[in-house]
This record gives structure tokens, sequence and C-alpha cells, in this order.
């Protein structure tokens, strides 16, 4: 019986994938990113009502202009 388990090139390949620091950017970016998106849902659900009174007072502003 064969105590190689894995195959040499699938071995390398989990190795380079690894050893491999290119994508550590990207998963920064992605946490990054999530934060900054997390912080802007708090802060839409925070003062939503006073959002949803600018917009309304906007739309009206606009349709009075016509």
């Amino acid at each position: 019986m064969s105590t190689k388990i894995i195959h040499p090139a699938i071995r390398l390949a989990i190795y380079r994938l690894i050893k491999d620091k290119r994508g550590q950017d990207f998963a920064e970016y992605a946490l990054i990113f999530g934060a900054i998106g997390l912080v802007a849902l708090a802060v839409i659900y925070r003062y939503r009502t006073a959002l949803v009174n600018a917009f309304d007072s906007g739309i009206a502003a606009l349709e009075a202009s016509h």
C-alpha cells in the first residue's frame, strides 16, 4: 500500500495556495468594505425618519417647480 495519499501536483497546488499572499489584499478590502457597509446601515437605520423627511421635502420641491 502506498503512503502517498495526496498526489504531488495537488500537494504543490495546496502549498502554493497557502503561501500565495496576493489574495490577502482582496480579503482585507472585503473586510473593510463590509465594515463600511455595516456602519452605513447603522447610520441609515438611526436616521431613517430624518432621511425620509429630507427626501420627501426634496421631491415636493421638485414637484412644485414644474
